[in-house]
């Protein structure tokens, strides 16, 4: 099983490194380097938002959902409130988004990459790569993974033309998650139900909060670390 696993993250990791290898050249003569500095600016301000977003839900998710994956009304539970929780932080840090990128004059002049940015924070909602970790579906993951990143591949090469604009180049980025994202929701729902009635928003965030926030304050200051000393 180690075996299969270190291999399914090998072609992850050689995907991710061969696919830019193959786009780059193409994109960077259609857009220049203006167009693709702005949509890598936008993206790098997007995926901190994510990752404030998600509360350390991944990490905090893939440990929990294996103690549970055995015990299906505890699974359902605990991915249901999960769930509640990641959804409520990305309303919040949407609506933070969106009123940064309307105030900062810098983010305004790319407003329309801002709200793709913010499509990629629910996208990161429905995705629950955790959950698939957890179960130990790395097989399936990857194997994912590698689909919807050949067909971002195939988009840019249809859809990227010369005269685009970046807002294009930056929905064909996004492409590849939001696959990923209505793939998983869709096999989701063969291992787990969602129930949000019997949930409250406060006593779901009390129960969490301790192991969450820990995990949290890890990451963020990891990412200050590397702020610091890069």
């Amino acid at each position: 099983m180690l075996k299969k696993n270190l291999f399914y993250s090998s072609i992850l990791s050689v995907t991710q490194f061969i696919f830019p290898l193959i786009t780059f050249p193409y994109s960077s003569r259609i857009l220049g380097p203006g167009g693709i500095g702005s949509v890598n600016f936008i993206d790098s301000i997007t995926a901190y938002f994510v990752l404030f977003a998600a509360l350390g839900i991944p990490t905090y998710g893939i440990r929990e959902t294996a103690k549970r994956k055995n015990n299906k009304e505890e699974l359902n539970k605990f991915v249901s409130e999960l769930m509640l929780i990641h959804i409520t932080s990305v309303a919040v840090f949407s609506l933070f988004y969106l009123a940064t990128g309307l105030i900062v004059p810098t983010l305004r002049a790319h407003l329309d990459l801002i709200f793709v940015g913010i499509g990629l924070l629910w996208v990161n909602v429905i995705t629950v790569e955790w959950f698939f970790q957890g179960i130990e579906m790395f097989q399936y993951t990857s194997l994912r993974s590698l689909v919807s990143r050949t067909l971002s591949v195939v988009f840019l090469y249809v859809f990227l033309k010369k005269g685009s604009p970046s807002i294009v180049y930056y929905l064909i980025g996004a492409s590849g998650p939001t696959l990923n994202g209505l793939i998983n929701i869709i096999n989701f729902r063969k291992h787990a139900k969602i129930n949000f009635s019997a949930l409250s928003i406060k006593e779901t965030f009390k129960k969490h909060f301790k192991p969450l926030v820990t995990i949290y304050s890890i990451i963020n200051l990891k990412i200050i670390c590397m702020i610091i000393f890069t």
